[in-house]
């Protein structure tokens, strides 16, 4: 056992309150570190419940005009979320990418869409291409 470690415990047996804070100190700092780390992944500007509509979209069409992004979560590094995309014609799981203010994800399917939205203050503002027809068109998000 090396001298200072040896000192450490000493100091304890004599009730020495510094030496225990010292380690005690020593032992929560990683811990700190995490808790700071969470939160602010669970802070993110993205995350919540975003409205708006998509334009440019064929009256045929039935899923209508409107849509909804909610985030459920980003990772720690924030490069990364977990969402739900929800049209007139339902719900989808979805995976975005993040890159500073810049948001991208697909939806699934051969007739799927891909969008590539930027924050505009608490809007998301960008374009949606058809990933089977190749049209596109711009698309608005507000924060709720």
């Amino acid at each position: 056992m090396s001298a200072s470690r040896t000192s450490v415990f000493a100091a304890q047996r004599a009730g020495n309150p510094l030496a225990l804070s010292r380690r005690a100190i020593l032992l929560a700092t990683p811990l700190v570190f995490l808790a700071g780390t969470a939160r602010a992944a669970n802070g993110h500007w993205l995350l919540g419940t975003w409205d708006g509509e998509r334009k440019n979209v064929a009256t045929r069409n039935r899923t209508g005009t409107t849509r909804q992004l909610i985030v459920t979560s980003v990772n720690a590094a924030g490069t990364s979320a977990k969402a739900q995309w929800i049209t007139g014609a339902g719900k989808v799981n979805v995976t975005l990418t993040i890159e500073g203010e810049i948001v991208r994800f697909a939806t699934p399917g051969t007739q799927g869409n891909s969008y590539r939205l930027m924050r505009n203050g608490e809007a998301l503002e960008g374009t949606w291409t058809s990933q089977g027809s190749g049209n596109s068109g711009a698309v608005a998000l507000y924060k709720q």
